[in-house]
């Protein structure tokens, strides 16, 4: 045997009989009496005691006599109350051990389930769900016997399922209509991308055959062109239409000049400023000769 594996180590599977024996006393005192401290303190360092929780087997309760099975929920419930058992909260060892007696006698185990609900400080018992605790607690206030209690839990956990269910069943249409929309909306972008790289590429496809055409004009006429075209920046023509000589700038009547000075004046270096600077110095050049 490897004592290394968790398979191979001894699981307790019920208590030894003098713990039961002690735990069963402990259930059997009444509420309020002094003798829960004594049989508390006799468990204060059980192992078994200590190790209870969720995952603890309880299938060999069916054994006991129903009463004894009872007085073993009650022992549970101080217990837990007492911070003695591992498992607390959902996790709480009263929920397995309260399952083995519901299915005994599900109507029988309705006074289990009150004694455990009016007794116990953890929310979750008997029940694992508050939900259902809830609804039991609202059982008990309209119903006055146990089968009448066992019916309206019934109907209340058949009521909670089938909202489980519809609520289960929505957020399967919502997942179905989020996946489709993402699907649709997916398609639409690829769709706009398509389209906009289509407009793009005829957008530099009709950019190059204007550039094109006006390449192909006197430079005089294409100055022109630059000068009095307001529906584009500078920067949509190449520099290579900046170079000129100074005769051709000097062919430009002085509106046209005035115009394509304007559009170059901001820039303050490169090719088109060199134009710009080219028109000054025909300016000048002009001047001092009709100075003379």
């Amino acid at each position: 045997m490897d004592p290394n594996s968790d398979n191979d180590r001894p699981r307790k599977l019920k208590p030894d009989h003098s713990t039961l024996e002690i735990i069963l006393e402990l259930g059997r005192c009444a509420v309020g009496s002094v003798q829960i401290k004594e049989f508390l303190e006799q468990l204060a360092d059980n192992s078994y005691v200590r190790s209870m929780q969720i995952g603890t087997p309880f299938d060999w309760l069916g054994e006991l006599t129903w009463d004894n099975s009872f007085f073993f929920i009650k022992a549970l419930v101080r217990l837990e109350n007492a911070r003695m058992t591992s498992g607390v909260g959902s996790v709480s060892a009263i929920c397995p051990a309260y399952r083995v007696m519901e299915e005994r006698d599900r109507v029988a185990a309705m006074e289990v389930a009150t004694w455990v609900v009016r007794h116990s400080r953890n929310p979750w018992v008997p029940f694992v769900f508050r939900k259902i605790r809830t609804s039991f607690e609202k059982v008990l206030l309209k119903n006055q016997t146990w089968a009448e209690c066992r019916e309206a839990l019934d109907e209340a956990l058949q009521s909670e399922e089938a909202r489980h269910l519809r609520s289960a069943e929505k957020r399967h249409r919502e997942q179905d209509e989020v996946s489709r929309r993402g699907e649709m909306l997916g398609e639409i972008i690829r769709r706009v991308h398509e389209e906009r790289a289509f407009l793009q590429k005829a957008k530099s496809g009709a950019r190059l055959k204007m550039l094109e055409e006006i390449g192909g004009l006197s430079v005089r006429k294409r100055l022109e062109h630059i000068a009095w075209d307001d529906t584009r920046p500078l920067s949509f023509y190449p520099d290579g239409f900046s170079k000129v000589s100074g005769q051709e700038v000097a062919e430009l009547d002085p509106v046209t000049r005035e115009r394509l000075m304007d559009k170059l004046k901001e820039r303050r270096s490169g090719a088109w400023r060199r134009l710009a600077k080219q028109i000054e110095d025909s300016e000048c050049a002009s001047k001092k000769r009709g100075d003379k």
